[in-house]
């Protein structure tokens, strides 16, 4: 049989509670391309406007390929 103190039940729901508050927000990167889509001949120039946003209160990192 398993005896637990109430401070260990209550550090143990405290964890729990964490856990499934973090779990419960979620972030998300998006990038918009204006106009949405175009069409060229080979070997024309184009240009592409693009524009990213970020709900990360960090810095996050932007790779083009």
């Amino acid at each position: 049989m398993l005896f637990l103190s109430k401070a260990s039940c209550f550090l143990a729901s405290l964890g729990t509670f964490l856990l499934l508050l973090k779990s419960g927000t979620s972030q998300s990167d998006s990038v918009l391309q204006s106009p949405s889509q175009m069409e060229i001949k080979e070997g024309e120039s184009v240009s592409l406007f693009c524009k990213f946003s970020s709900s990360y209160s960090a810095s996050p990192d932007l790779y083009w390929y």
